[in-house]
């Protein structure tokens, strides 16, 4: 488990999937508080969620991302 800011875990993704690190604002979308989950396996990463808020109630999750 990482925990972190929306930046960080969104150039750490950028690495992991083989994304121009330099471009994570306009390629990875990260609301505050989303939770998105990668298992490294043998054939390099699988992305199984990207921020995910479906934990949060309904008026946290409509809450603007920036």
């Amino acid at each position: 488990m990482v925990v972190s800011d929306k930046a960080n875990i969104r150039i750490m993704l950028c690495n992991l999937l083989g994304i121009d690190v330099g471009r994570f604002r306009d390629r990875i979308a990260m609301p505050v508080g989303g939770v998105s989950v990668v298992e490294l396996g043998v054939h390099g990463p699988l992305m199984h969620a990207l921020a995910d808020r479906s934990y949060l109630e309904e008026n946290l999750r409509s809450l603007p991302s920036h």
